[in-house]
């Protein structure tokens, strides 16, 4: 993702050299990822409370459009 945003972003301004930086990313960071390590076991109940707590603050964090 950084990589295309800065291969974009050296096209629309071509007197910054972000374009080559975007390149390396891409071509060095290639490489596929590997898959989950555990997909078989199920969330515990901490665990869901700890993501609805994280998903709340997030709503809280986020900005009211002023209008």
């Amino acid at each position: 993702m950084l990589g295309f945003s800065l291969l974009l972003f050296g096209l629309f301004f071509p007197e910054l050299p972000l374009w080559i930086f975007g390149f390396l990313i891409l071509l060095l960071f290639r490489r596929y990822h590997a898959g989950a390590l555990d997909d078989v076991s199920k969330l515990s109940k901490h665990q869901k409370w700890l993501a609805v707590a994280a998903f709340v603050v997030f709503l809280l964090c986020m900005p009211v459009p002023m209008g």
